[in-house]
């Protein structure tokens, strides 16, 4: 044997042990897809869930608070759903936690999709090159179609879902239901406004986490741009004008009342004489063994609705903007 085919022979056996572009181009694609399915784990919807809401499912659900299994990431599948109330701990109903684990059936299928889009990124760029010819596209066009039809689902099925809810033209008694939370605030100030259909209405006040936590009133139309909201009076046995009022936010200072109901006293009660001070009747505060506090707040506000953003102006002058979170 020469020393030519000797050579000749070592760089074949070399070239064999050399993996082939291909491979290494389909090795790149699944990592660069495999990062881009983990990275859509932050595209988490619906985003506001804290608690479970335990609403009939006819009626919506209040601010915060989402249905058993609503909450999913992942896109255009969702990889992690909430699990439901099966789940443990029962403080993590209604919203992901570590207890929700992720689907790898999804996932798997969430690679392929972003796969085969890099993929045709791919071949496009080699044949722009003059590296392949045109018709080396037609190989993955079933896979690209089944992408395609993936993603678009994705987008539609958000689309649906309540946060991108178009409300263009809609009527004012429409269009302001949902929940709104306060721009322009400073931090540990943040508030939000939920307006429901039947004309009630919660704040949930700066600072406050728990459900319990919100303040519900009513609202009432006295135009197509103006409406009367009304909360309270709220009885309270501490707090003071620190309780609910101390903790309204800015826009709503001076508005919020505080009023001392002293405790009641059948001794202090006028009357006729000779008429037994229980007996007469009145407006007289209820029995109580201790001072207690009404707060309330009833105001006129103009209302402005564009699109997703809701300003409310008191007559004062006093305004304040709202972006919209959901629109139911």
């Amino acid at each position: 044997m020469s020393a030519e085919e000797c050579l000749g022979q070592g760089v074949t056996a070399r070239n064999r042990m050399k993996p082939s572009n291909s491979i290494i181009s389909t090795v790149v694609i699944i990592l660069l897809a495999t990062g881009l399915t983990v990275a859509s784990l932050q595209y988490i919807r619906p985003m506001d869930c804290q608690r479970l809401c335990q609403e009939p499912i006819q009626a919506p659900c209040p601010s915060g608070s989402c249905r058993s299994g609503e909450q999913r990431a992942g896109f255009p599948l969702p990889v992690l759903q909430d699990e439901g109330t099966g789940s443990s701990p029962t403080g993590g109903w209604g919203k992901l936690g570590p207890e929700d684990l992720p689907n790898p059936v999804t996932f798997v299928l969430d690679v392929l999709v972003y796969s085969v889009l890099l993929w045709f990124v791919w071949r496009v760029i080699r044949v722009t090159r003059g590296k392949e010819q045109p018709r080396a596209l037609l190989a993955i066009a079933p896979l690209m179609a089944f992408a395609l039809i993936t993603l678009i689902a994705g987008f539609l099925r958000d689309r649906t879902s309540p946060t991108f809810k178009s409300l263009a033209g809609a009527p004012p008694e429409v269009a302001i239901l949902g929940k709104w939370t306060a721009t322009d605030v400073s931090p540990g100030r943040e508030f939000t406004f939920r307006f429901y259909d039947g004309g009630e209405v919660s704040m949930t006040l700066p600072g406050f986490t728990n459900f319990d936590d919100r303040w519900v009133g009513k609202y009432k139309w006295t135009s197509n741009s103006a409406m009367r909201m009304t909360f309270g009076p709220t009885s309270s046995h501490s707090g003071g004008k620190n309780g609910l009022c101390g903790n309204t936010p800015s826009f709503f200072k001076g508005l919020c009342h505080y009023s001392v109901v002293e405790p009641f006293n059948p001794a202090s009660y006028p009357g006729p004489v000779g008429v037994p001070p229980t007996a007469n009747p009145g407006p007289y505060p209820v029995p109580s063994p201790e001072t207690k506090g009404l707060t309330s707040i009833d105001e006129l506000f103009n209302v402005d609705i564009d699109g997703n953003s809701l300003t409310l102006t008191h007559p004062s002058g006093t305004a304040q903007t709202f972006h919209r979170v959901t629109s139911n």
